[in-house]
């Protein structure tokens, strides 16, 4: 079973990634601000969206 992880600050990135990570679980992480997305992958997301109405449709 997976869980989603979404993200909305970014001190806490790096913390929620290694939280899903030690729960065993994956992260999908919200990138909600032009350039998000790289500092979300480098924190180690597995899964990066831009829009929330997208992970809904999943």
């Amino acid at each position: 079973m997976y869980f989603a992880t979404l993200l909305e600050r970014r001190d806490t990135e790096a913390q929620n990634m290694v939280a899903a990570s030690n729960a065993g679980t994956r992260s999908i992480a919200y990138a909600n601000e032009p350039g998000k997305a790289d500092s979300l992958i480098q924190a180690g997301a597995d899964a990066v969206t831009d829009s929330m109405a997208e992970l809904a449709r999943q």
